[in-house]
């Protein structure tokens, strides 16, 4: 979206701001059909009289500023919102990326590794956002996703608990004993 487009808020930010231009418009008529200000003579109501110029352009005055204020921060919500679904995406891509080296990890301590952190990932992004939030970012059936690494992640586990790692394979060798 760039900077100038046009879209639903905006146009129903402006519907808006000619609602207050107009109520204020309204308002400022039946006050000068009802004579309902104060002239400077009349010292009992507390306020001095105002030329109805004046009052307009102070009301035409704070309805923009309303107007700019509302633009403002709907258009910080929405870059925040944004940088939401761009954290999420981040947080799934990571997971499938950490899943698919998982597969094709032929050391099993690797492959766990791989696989928590998949299954890490995706668990943190469903701890910031909500599961609808995740499907709208990344189109992944979440409860899926995650029932297919947590699923690897246990397989690896077991396996990786009865096979020795590289490690303990080259540790099994026979040393040689000094005399």
């Amino acid at each position: 979206m760039g900077a100038f487009a046009i879209n639903a808020r905006m146009l129903f930010d402006v519907v808006v701001m000619y609602i207050f231009l107009a109520l204020g418009n309204v308002i400022l008529a039946q006050m000068q059909q009802k004579k309902s200000f104060v002239k400077p003579t009349d010292m009992t109501g507390g306020g001095g009289w105002r030329d109805p110029d004046e009052y307009r352009a102070d009301v035409i005055r704070v309805t923009l500023v309303i107007f700019l204020l509302t633009i403002v921060v709907r258009y910080i919500e929405s870059n925040i919102a944004s940088n939401d679904t761009v954290a999420c995406k981040v947080l799934v891509k990571n997971a499938e990326r950490y899943f698919s080296m998982a597969a094709q990890d032929l050391d099993s301590a690797v492959r766990l590794r791989h696989s928590a952190m998949a299954v890490a990932n995706l668990q943190a992004a469903r701890q910031m956002f909500s599961d609808g939030v995740i499907e709208n970012a990344t189109g992944l059936d979440v409860h899926v996703t995650s029932q297919r690494m947590e699923t690897s992640l246990n397989k690896n586990e077991s396996s990786s608990s009865t096979r020795p790692t590289v490690a303990a394979r080259r540790s099994q060798k026979n040393l040689p004993i000094w005399p």
